[in-house]
């Protein structure tokens, strides 16, 4: 018997909730309410504030962070499988524009906002701009590309980037976590840049 707070009680969970996801996507077109709605009153049901059944900072962290990101690779890879991006297409060239050169001047911009303006030191300043600089289209169904014959650019172009952007963000990510002494980073910074820059996106 699953037990409400072992990892295989999760995994059920969430593979009942991709699975509504499909089917009420067939509804969510003619309904105001849609699917994110539905996933945002079930989390809060499950939250301290109601049931009490998932403690964020303790006991179900490790098994949240693991669903999430098998749920975030899950979406990332199937938005990919619907592109049919070419050598020399210029959507590749709008990706890369939106979700490297765009993504590194929104963490700079971020990161001097939240030193300068709202006081905080920089490594807290990075780490807050890296976290809100990538933007997830890819789980927003009226922006991602709809189908793998889809050749709008926008969409193209948009569901691409969501794919991308978070290889742009993390190492600075763990820049921040090694400025505030939670990683290593090395001197001069050859660890990080190592480990988390070139071996971490290269791989």
């Amino acid at each position: 018997m699953l037990g409400f707070t072992t990892p295989e009680f999760w995994y059920v969970f969430s593979g009942f909730l991709l699975i509504s996801f499909g089917v009420l996507r067939r509804f969510s077109a003619r309904s105001p309410i849609t699917p994110a709605m539905i996933y945002f009153v079930l989390g809060l049901l499950c939250s301290p504030l109601v049931l009490d059944r998932i403690d964020l900072h303790q006991r179900d962290a490790h098994i949240l962070e693991a669903l999430s990101e098998f749920i975030v690779i899950i979406s990332v890879f199937s938005a990919a499988l619907k592109l049919k991006i070419r050598r020399g297409d210029r959507r590749a060239v709008l990706i890369f524009r939106l979700a490297v050169l765009a993504m590194l001047i929104t963490i700079g911009t971020t990161a001097g906002v939240g030193s300068w303006l709202l006081g905080l030191s920089f490594p807290a300043a990075l780490l807050l701009a890296s976290i809100l600089a990538p933007t997830d289209p890819v789980l927003a169904s009226a922006v991602q590309v709809d189908h793998k014959d889809d050749r709008d650019i926008v969409r193209q172009a948009l569901t691409g980037e969501a794919g991308v952007n978070d290889s742009t963000a993390f190492p600075f990510i763990y820049l921040a976590m090694a400025l505030l002494g939670l990683r290593e980073l090395g001197a001069y910074g050859m660890t990080w840049a190592w480990q988390d820059l070139f071996y971490g996106i290269g791989i």
